[in-house]
């Protein structure tokens, strides 16, 4: 919702600036990014085919060390996207929407709503 207006949390105005200064300006980073994932997604996939086959089918020191790793690969890019909410959503509301339901919206209250 944030890219469809001017500013979030002061101007609610409808715009399509930022996608305008992301395919003017930003196009080349835009192609580069998208490189870039084509590229991976592949290596990624066949890195992740070999450690799920090593570590269930074969018995090895270090096994368990191979299975952290390969779990923390999920993990962390969870844990920054909670750390980002939270460091973007978790501030006072404005006394503006003091008697309404966004009162909630910039608090601890809606990480735990958003989780169920």
């Amino acid at each position: 919702m944030g890219a469809f207006v001017r500013l979030w949390g002061v101007d609610y105005s409808l715009s399509l600036d930022h996608f305008r200064y992301v395919f003017d300006t930003g196009l080349s980073t835009v192609k580069d990014t998208l490189i870039i994932a084509v590229i991976a997604t592949p290596i990624m996939v066949l890195l992740g085919m070999v450690i799920s086959f090593l570590t269930v089918k074969i018995s090895f020191p270090g096994k368990k060390l191979i299975e952290i790793g390969s779990i923390l690969l999920f993990a962390v890019p969870g844990t920054v996207v909670g750390i980002g909410y939270l460091l973007s959503f978790n501030s006072p509301p404005n006394s503006h929407y003091r008697n309404s339901i966004y009162y909630h919206f910039g608090t601890c209250f809606s990480i735990y709503v958003s989780g169920y």
